[in-house]
């Protein structure tokens, strides 16, 4: 039988920690203090993580959490480097479906199933047990308030078709990876494919960050992008310096995308690893998540800010991406037919 005990909790005034009788918890405590640190790929050095981080090593004193800030590509590309060398620096990798997927195919990632994964939202979990969800990426439609005035705003991603709004459109590149890619599947399962011919009819800038694209928004080079997710750090800070910017959640619902954990194979300090995983999904780490604006994937511990809650939202359709990795294909071939074949 579980003891529960009284402990107190970063930013909160009471928590409890299970306490196994066997002792499992904590042998997995000494091990992981005695590896001493976790190395992250994919998430590192934002004020949100060093928040995080921060929470985690005054639970857990004397682990050290390292983490790099790249992309999904960039993350995978060094760990299979690192795999063929047989010199493995990374225990976890942050990333989406596709980055993970990709390590998983190579059999390059240790299959890892968090015990809090049971207090997690069902539509996001991953069915062959490597991804442990911490958050998701809310995406709606973003407009710029000075170049679409209020009587025009997008309500509907149906609306997306209104004349008014060609030329005025810009999104993330949606072949193989990336925001774009879930919400153009999502809209042409919603609408068909007749709608995305249409949508394409609208001259859409296609770029390939989102961070870029938002800034020119700000700009007002765009009056609308469609694959700006909330939690977008340039997003923020635009919003938080009262820019001509708003985030708009569509009645058909919005997109969410899962932001997982991995453990990579033959990590370095693998119980340090997992001891932070099970950490960031304990309802003590996603409060910690939710305080720095992310978007929890812990059901009952809503987000701070009422555009990224998911609580009460209506969410797009989602598609078993892991277990067909061969979607990925399908809908690139589709996308590079109707929006970039000349």
């Amino acid at each position: 039988m579980l003891k529960r005990v009284l402990v107190p909790v970063l930013g909160f005034s009471l928590g409890f920690l299970l306490v196994h009788p066997s002792g499992a918890v904590g042998q997995t405590l000494d091990k992981a203090k005695k590896e001493g640190k976790v190395v992250i790929y994919g998430w590192g050095g934002d004020e949100a993580f060093q928040r995080i981080v921060q929470a985690f090593t005054q639970r857990y004193p004397g682990i050290k959490v390292e983490g790099q800030d790249m992309r999904g590509q960039e993350s995978r590309e060094k760990i299979i480097a690192e795999q063929g060398a047989k010199q493995v620096a990374a225990d976890l990798i942050s990333g989406g479906e596709n980055s993970i997927a990709e390590l998983r195919q190579l059999d390059f990632l240790e299959k890892y199933e968090s015990p809090q994964l049971k207090f997690s939202r069902k539509e996001i979990l991953d069915p062959l047990g490597f991804r442990n969800p911490y958050r998701v990426n809310v995406y709606g439609i973003t407009i710029n308030t000075s170049v679409v005035p209020a009587k025009e705003e997008p309500k509907k991603w149906a609306d997306l078709l209104n004349p008014k709004f060609q030329g005025k459109i810009a999104a993330q590149d949606p072949r193989g990876s990336g925001g774009a890619l879930y919400i153009l599947t999502a809209l042409s399962r919603v609408y068909g494919m007749e709608f995305i011919r249409n949508l394409a009819k609208q001259k859409i800038f296609f770029g390939r960050r989102s961070a870029q694209l938002v800034t020119d928004l700000v700009r007002g080079e765009f009056g609308v992008v469609m694959t700006a997710s909330w939690q977008d750090q340039v997003l923020q800070k635009a919003l938080a310096s009262k820019a001509p910017v708003k985030f708009i959640k569509p009645e058909e619902g919005v997109m969410v995308i899962p932001i997982s954990m991995a453990l990579v194979k033959n990590a370095p300090h693998p119980a340090a690893a997992r001891l932070f995983i099970d950490w960031l999904l304990s309802e003590e780490g996603q409060k910690v998540a939710a305080e720095v604006h992310y978007t929890p994937a812990r059901k009952g511990v809503r987000a701070k800010d009422p555009e990224a809650d998911i609580e009460d939202a209506k969410l797009l359709p989602t598609e078993d991406w892991t277990t067909k990795p061969e979607l990925v294909a399908e809908m690139t071939k589709h996308w590079e037919e109707i929006f970039f074949k000349k």
